[in-house]
């Protein structure tokens, strides 16, 4: 499903911008999810129980995030190339 993957790759680069900008943040994975459901239109709870994987939270709650992100939930949106941008590709890592 393509909402599912959507979801994911938004926290997923939300939650690797984040680390990148403020690794001391508390309250980065609610933020994400709040951007994630921002972008997919949902409410968080929605978006965290039904398009987010549960590994990419897991993930960030042990210190790993993607290699490559989004810069924007902007350029997410706007990328319009064949393949897989980096971003993807570091998320099916």
């Amino acid at each position: 499903d393509f909402r599912t993957w959507a979801g994911t790759l938004v926290c997923a680069c939300a939650l690797a911008r984040m680390r990148a900008t403020d690794p001391a943040s508390t309250n980065s994975i609610a933020t994400a999810i709040e951007e994630t459901a921002t972008a997919l239109g949902n409410t968080p709870a929605v978006s965290r129980d039904a398009y987010i994987c549960p590994a990419v939270i897991s993930s960030f709650e042990k210190g790993e995030v993607v290699g490559s992100y989004f810069e924007s939930l902007q350029k997410l949106t706007s990328y319009r190339g064949t393949k897989l941008h980096r971003a993807e590709k570091a998320l099916l890592r």
